[in-house]
């Protein structure tokens, strides 16, 4: 839940840095995201009060570094229940923001087309940070949410192809049936002619070389 769709009596709200910010009602704590003009996101309705956090286009992401220093892998995405959409500027800024973070290594599903991006610079901030971007198998699915995603993996799978920049292919599974599903992902890959060298799945050393902290 977002914003007005908050109606719980009483909320913990957590700032954008991480920061507690207190026990208050979801009127005071959406003044505090009006001031900060953010957005207020519930990201754990079942807590005792819920949780809610201002959430920015800043590139901020919900880990903190002790998180995110036990992750093997990090995906950076933009997803409904955490942000509302907001203008291609605003997208495409927080995504390549979120790349400046050195744990992250795949911006994920940036071909939902409710999250319209720039993707000349996306891709072009990409090879300049050494991150991936990933074809989403289940973006692809037609009768899924992120409609639009087929013509827009066309149109970022052709400008990494002319950019040299590589690019992942994912499941985005949530059962482990489908795990390795990639029918879709193939497909759209095949129709773009994208070379095979630029596909991280196919080469673990090439793989290994976006994982990890980049700073390091």
């Amino acid at each position: 839940m977002i914003n007005e769709q908050i109606r719980d009596k009483e909320v913990r709200v957590i700032g954008q840095e991480g920061q507690q910010l207190g026990v208050m009602s979801p009127k005071d704590a959406m003044k505090l995201a009006r001031e900060a003009e953010v957005d207020l996101v519930k990201i754990a309705p079942s807590a005792k009060p819920p949780v809610c956090k201002l959430v920015d286009y800043d590139g901020n992401i919900d880990l903190k570094e002790y998180g995110l220093k036990g992750c093997d892998v990090v995906i950076a995405s933009l997803h409904i229940p955490c942000i509302k959409p907001g203008s291609v500027e605003q997208n495409t800024g927080a995504l390549i923001k979120a790349m400046d973070n050195p744990y992250v290594n795949i911006i994920g599903h940036p071909d939902d087309s409710r999250y319209p991006v720039d993707y000349e610079k996306l891709v072009k901030a990409a090879k300049e940070k050494h991150v991936l971007l990933e074809v989403n198998n289940t973006s692809l699915n037609p009768d899924g949410p992120r409609q639009g995603a087929y013509d827009n993996d066309v149109k970022m799978l052709k400008l990494c192809k002319e950019y040299g920049v590589c690019i992942s292919i994912g499941s985005d599974a949530h059962i482990k049936e489908s795990i390795c599903d990639f029918d879709r992902a193939y497909k759209v890959i095949e129709d773009v002619e994208f070379p095979e060298e630029l596909i991280v799945n196919s080469d673990y050393r090439l793989y290994e070389s976006y994982i990890g902290r980049r700073d390091e």
